[in-house]
């Protein structure tokens, strides 16, 4: 495998596993607010599962946009690019801090650059 292929199969991993590492931080967020206090877990439960729902909803519509975007770029590229060969061979695993941040780079990046149009 060609280090192209390696690289641009990190990226996509990542990008598919967004919503994953979405739902494993709440999980933890959530395992971190039991540990409070019963004083200060008093203050913050109350507003803890709507946003939670949010937050996985948000991830979903996230995860749907990521997915769209591999698709296309699959598509638009054909079969001899690196992205078409790094998305068949892609087996989804948890990602390094780096390839997730720049995941969640591009999203913003994006929503930003819809939001001025």
């Amino acid at each position: 495998m060609n280090s192209e292929v390696e690289a641009t199969e990190k990226v996509i991993n990542a990008m598919a596993y967004y919503k994953r590492h979405a739902l494993h931080r709440l999980k933890l967020q959530a395992e971190a607010v039991l540990k409070l206090p019963i004083e200060d877990r008093r203050l913050v439960i109350p507003e803890i599962p709507n946003q939670a729902r949010l937050i996985k909803e948000y991830a979903q519509v996230n995860q749907k946009l990521i997915d769209l975007i591999i698709r296309c770029g699959v598509g638009m590229l054909g079969d001899d690019s690196a992205i078409k060969a790094a998305y068949e061979i892609t087996q989804l695993r948890p990602p390094s801090e780096h390839f997730m941040t720049k995941t969640k780079s591009t999203l913003k990046q994006i929503v930003r650059d819809w939001t001025k149009e």
